[in-house]
């Protein structure tokens, strides 16, 4: 339901991109940071030790902050994979680069602002686009053509430690509770925030 900035990025080179009109589509832009986890960690006693060969192999670890000369790093970095972002989304799309910069720097649109600026080809659901796929293929379009649902894999949540104590006591709830522990005690944010519907919104948008 949300074609974020690593979706947009993949549905570019496709023939057809379909959206729901309320979607939230984008944002074309890219974004990084990390937690620094040290003052977190030492309240519950808990102590972590890195050992590194390079100078910038700790770069992403929250132990602290980035430096200056780290962060100009991650910055040239940013302006790399934007300027991959903007040539992918340019020659998907066929949009002009005048026009295209007006669309990027991480805006977010609705599905209905993206069909009108050329970012997606028409509206809908899953059914439409599956039709628009049987179209493609030679295929007949009157929902014969059976689309299997693929399941998501299972990660932690932040939800999983909100749930009340005696959940804990579960077997299965333990089990999960100690997984979400030790995904939090190796600083493994991307399996804990990965599944939280967590957007990022450009300044000066209005407010959802």
């Amino acid at each position: 339901d949300v074609a974020a900035s690593g979706g947009y990025y993949i549905a570019t080179p496709g023939r057809k991109i379909v959206a729901q009109s309320a979607t939230l589509t984008g944002s074309i832009g890219v974004i990084t940071a990390k937690a620094v986890t040290q003052g977190a960690l030492a309240k519950v006693a808990a102590h972590r030790e890195s050992i590194r060969m390079g100078a910038n192999a700790d770069l992403y670890d929250g132990d602290q902050p980035w430096s200056d000369g780290q962060r100009a790093l991650v910055r040239g970095e940013i302006e790399r994979i934007y300027a991959l972002f903007t040539d992918r989304v340019a020659e998907g799309r066929q949009i002009e680069r005048g026009q295209l910069e007006a669309l990027c720097n991480g805006r977010v649109w609705s599905g209905r602002q993206a069909l009108e600026n050329g970012l997606v080809d028409a509206l809908g659901d899953f059914h439409v686009a599956v039709d628009l796929a049987c179209e493609a293929a030679g295929l007949p379009a009157d929902g014969s053509v059976r689309a299997d649902a693929v399941a998501q894999p299972k990660g932690y949540s932040v939800a999983t430690a909100a749930q009340p104590p005696e959940s804990w006591l579960d077997p299965g709830g333990l089990r999960e509770s100690m997984r979400w522990i030790g995904a939090l005690a190796i600083g493994d944010w991307e399996r804990i925030l990965g599944g939280e519907r967590i957007w990022l919104i450009a300044d000066g948008l209005p407010k959802i």
